[in-house]
This record gives C-alpha cells, structure tokens and sequence, in this order.
C-alpha cells in the first residue's frame, strides 16, 4: 500500500534540518582571533564545560583549571569556551600597571592603608564589629548549650559590619549583627532539637537592602546595582556636608578620601569631583571584596581551630601571656592592648589559616582584540611567575603539609633565643603579588588579628558532631567552606 507525499513536505523536512544544522553552526563556540584555545572544545555547543566541571566536581576548584589553561597551551593568554552562544572567558597571567588612571586611583586610597590611618579610624571599628559578635556567639551559646550552630552568616555579616563602619562610618544602631543579637535575645521559645547533634535553628533578623544588594540577595542585579549606588552617592553627600561645616578630622575611609579629593583639586585649580565614578568603585571593592575574603577566612579558621584543640589552646595560652592584665582581670582586652601586644603565635595562626570584571569596551590584550563584554580573567597563581622568582621563600616540607600547623611560621631568633614570627617561612600567595595585589592587605590582617584573638579569648572551639564538620568548599567570590559551624563553650578562667 503506497501513501502519496506531496513534494513540498519534503521540501519543509530538509529545510527543517538545513536550519537546525545552521542553527548549530551558529551556536558553536566563536574562537577570538589570536588567542589559543581548546581546538576540540571549539567543535562542541557546551564548549569547555564538560572539560572544566569534570575537574571542579573532583577539586571544587575553578580557578586553578582556568590558570592551567595558560601551562597547557604556553602562552600568557589563552580563551576558554563557557557560556553558550556567547563570548569567550579570557584568561591573561602577563598584566602591568602602567596606566595613569591606576596610578590617580590609588594616589586618592593610598593613605587609608596607612598604619597610622588603620590604627586610629578603621581598626577601632573593626574592634567594636568584632565585640558585637562576642555578644552575640554568647547569647547563642547559652542557649544552645553545648549544641552547635552555624556561624557563616554570624561571620558574614560581623565582617559586613565592619567593613561599613570602617569604611562610611556606620552607626552601631544600624549594625545588622546588632539587630541579629536582639532577634536571639527576643527568641522567648528555643526550640532546641532533641539530637544534641543536630545544630540549633537561630532566627534570622531582616536584612537590611544594602547588605542584600552586597551581597547580591536582591531580585536582580540591576536593582542591587541601583541600590548599591544610591548608597555610596548618600554616604558621600553625608561626608560632603561634613567637610563643608569644616569636619576635617577623618570619621571614615570615604570622609577621608574626599578630604584628599578636596585638596587634590584645589592644588590642580579645579572643583572638587566627590561623586566620581573612580571613588565610587573603589569603595564597591572595599565592600564586596574587603567582607567576603576575610569572612571565609574566619570562617576556615573557627573550623581548623576547632579541629586542632592542640593550636587553639597554645593560641589562648599566647593570648593570655602577652596580655596579662586583661587575663588577670577576667576581661576583654581592650583595643589598645590587643594591637599593641607582640604575639608571633597569632601571626602564625592567621597565616596557616590563610596558607591551607568583564571588559567594558573593546581593547587589546597583548595585541589580541578582546570584544566588549568578555570576561578577562587575570591569574597570579603562579602560571606567568618565573622559577626564580617562586623560589624567593622558604619551601614546605611534604610530610605534614595538609596539617593545620602554625609552628610552621615560627623560628628562633639566633640572636635572643626567642621564638619569633617569620612570614617567609614558605610560599603563599593570600593577598596576590605586586601593584594589583590586594591593596588591603594591612586592614585585612588587622581584621584577621582582632577576630581569631577575641573568638579565642572568650570561647573554648569544640569539635562540631561529624555531619556538620566536613571540609567541602565552594567556588564563589573566595572559597568558602559549604559546612561552617560552631560548637563553643565559655572560657571562665
């Protein structure tokens, strides 16, 4: 029996597979001229997916594979294929600071990392934000008795907390670790699971819109975007006030760099250009990059302590023995006593702690067209570093290297017979090298110092039960650990 088809169904059969072949053909990745890259990934429509989450799910490491990309092809920049139909990552380990918009950019920020500048405006406030989160980690221990909780929130936003007070001089009333102490305190039925195992469910507070937009909770990032500006362009006109009363003692980082935007101008005959875009942004880096690195560094470090009663207990030890009035006191040390104290153990707890943007425009990247819109990934990870350059530390013993171990940062001085911190002890890379390194490297250890000396000052890290203890991290602006959870007990003595 033979069934008639007209021709033209033919015709819209074939012309169905002409246009998804197209289509296809359209989908598949397009290479940027010049550059290296994966010749079997530019022939597959997912591109350098397959290839880079295979490696992730083994390390849970992305960037790590993007820096091999650069080895792999022997070249200082290379393109990787991620996003479908669009353009390619960008990966470029050879970069210089030359430009003079660099060089004016931190000409203004240069003086906040001061040490004088950190010591009497930022650290103080890091010092308050950090005492709030005592406050707040004892009301919660009490009521958990003995039972653990999670403290990544706790840590992210004690670090939100003083990242904005140090940098826009945030009142304590608008601290949101302050308002999560009260939503705990007014937390009249606790209802603590039954399995001392199972951690305690704390109730959250409201969250203010700029610690969402910061932290990209909003609906979407146009409007965290609007947020996040409205915000800054607020703060700048408060300090603009100030300076036009004749406030000219610095309350903040922004009062103080619009204090030298203020003086800049007058020296180059101009008006002052308080709301431009240059000091907008580099107070955007202040917020996202200055909480989220030294929050997941807190946040590794309460779990390695916890897991290393052994260090924690030398580190409170140490503590107690370069602050002895605060110790003999049954106190808190003051924030003068803890920045002034010589402790070589805390610089080596931190230190062990840490050791364990798209392009706007069209430009060239040494001499390859980069379209608009691609995402340049910068790697200082060790790809574009010469032998002799990497062998200018000490180098770590195999034997032990994966163990939480300060001991590794000290030496004794040949001269005093003293055990003294040496950060050269091995290689380590927590703040980048060179001129794009991270430029707050001094507020960050700083922050790191008053964090780990005040947790351990007033709480004995217990080990959390198995289920909430493991060491799984996540890719996301740092590596942040996927369990972060606290089991504390008071020091009393």
């Amino acid at each position: 029996m033979f069934f008639w088809t007209p021709p033209w169904t033919a015709y819209i059969v074939g012309g169905v597979f002409v246009a998804l072949y197209f289509a296809y053909r359209a989908a598949l990745p397009k290479p940027l001229p010049g550059i290296p890259y994966n010749k079997d990934a530019a022939s597959r429509l997912f591109g350098d997916v397959p290839e880079m989450m295979s490696y992730v799910m083994r390390t849970k490491r992305i960037f790590c594979w993007l820096a091999a990309q650069t080895t792999r092809h022997q070249n200082a920049i290379v393109q990787v294929f991620i996003k479908p139909m669009s353009l390619p990552w960008v990966v470029h380990i050879q970069f210089q600071s030359a430009d003079a918009r660099f060089k004016n950019n931190r000409n203004l920020i240069n003086h906040l990392m001061a040490p004088t500048f950190i010591s009497q405006v930022s650290a103080p406030e890091l010092y308050n934000s950090v005492s709030t989160l005592i406050k707040l980690w004892q009301v919660k221990s009490d009521v958990a008795q003995g039972r653990c909780f999670s403290a990544h929130g706790d840590i992210t936003y004690g670090a939100l907390d003083a990242i904005f007070a140090s940098s826009f001089g945030l009142p304590e009333a608008e601290s949101i670790t302050l308002q999560r102490l009260e939503a705990v305190s007014r937390w009249t039925t606790p209802g603590l699971p039954p399995d001392a195992t199972r951690p305690v469910p704390f109730p959250d507070s409201e969250i203010p819109p700029i610690f969402q937009a910061v932290l990209t909770l909003a609906n979407s990032m146009k409007r965290a975007t609007a947020i996040k500006d409205k915000f800054i362009s607020d703060k700048v006109n408060e300090a603009v006030q100030r300076i036009k009363t004749g406030d000219t003692a610095a309350r903040s980082a922004l009062h103080s760099v619009l204090l030298r935007e203020k003086d800049v101008a007058e020296k180059e005959g101009r008006a002052p250009a308080y709301h431009k875009r240059a000091i907008a942004d580099e107070f955007l880096g202040f917020m996202l990059a200055g909480h989220d690195t030294s929050a997941t560094a807190v946040a590794w470090g309460v779990k390695y302590l916890a897991d290393s009663p052994g260090a924690q207990d030398r580190l409170r030890a140490a503590l107690r023995s370069a602050m002895p009035h605060a110790a003999r006191d049954s106190r808190a040390p003051t924030y003068h006593e803890l920045v002034h104290a010589q402790i070589p153990y805390l610089d080596a707890v931190i230190d062990e702690v840490l050791r364990l943007a798209n392009t706007h425009r069209d430009t060239n990247v040494l001499g390859c067209r980069i379209p608009r819109g691609t995402d340049v990934f910068l790697m200082a990870n060790g790809a574009g570093r010469q032998r002799s350059g990497k062998a200018l530390s000490g180098t770590w013993d195999d034997d032990g290297i994966g163990l939480f171990r300060p001991e590794r940062w000290l030496v004794i001085d040949p001269v005093t017979g003293k055990e003294t911190y040496n950060p050269m002890a091995g290689p380590t890379l927590a703040f980048g090298l060179g001129p794009r390194g991270c430029f707050g490297r001094r507020l960050a250890l700083m922050a790191l110092r008053i964090q780990f000396a005040m947790i351990v000052w007033h709480f004995h890290l217990r080990k959390t039960p198995e289920e909430v203890s493991g060491y799984e991290a996540v890719q996301r602006f740092a590596r942040e650990p996927t369990q972060c959870f606290v089991c504390l007990e008071a020091v009393t003595s």
